[in-house]
């Protein structure tokens, strides 16, 4: 997959949702839509359709963002989703990946690791094959 047009990151915090925009910038997203709750972020994604949604495990009003992963997946099977969050317990991450998660990042990483690891998340597989 080449990097996409459009992003969408949901957390509930604004210097996050800032902070994780020019990190896609600077990988070369054009444009980033950000909510700050599940049923905000679940409305951008219905509209726009981004190509890949960066997700934090909590958020506010009750659905989280493990719960709008399974919305999502439940309509769009296709779209890379990677949860960024402070929560590094390996029942959460391995839930999150049961349902459909394509990464998980700890948010006290430091950023060129998150850049390194969302670039190979968006990577297509066919171009990091060998050529015989």
């Amino acid at each position: 997959m080449a990097i996409p047009n459009l992003a969408l990151v949901v957390d509930d915090e604004a210097h996050v949702r800032t902070f994780v925009s020019l990190i896609l910038k600077e990988i070369g997203v054009a444009d980033t839509l950000v909510a700050g709750d599940a049923d905000a972020g679940f409305a951008l994604h219905q509209q726009h359709q981004p190509g890949v949604i960066i997700l934090d495990l909590h958020l506010p009003g009750g659905a989280s963002g493990l719960e709008l992963l399974k919305r999502i997946r439940a309509v769009d099977t296709d779209v890379p989703v990677i949860f960024l969050s402070c929560e590094a317990v390996s029942s959460t991450v391995m839930a999150a990946v049961n349902a459909g998660a394509d990464g998980y990042i700890r948010k006290d990483t430091p950023k060129t690791e998150i850049v390194r690891q969302i670039r190979e998340i968006l990577a297509d597989p066919e171009e990091n094959e060998e050529v015989e």
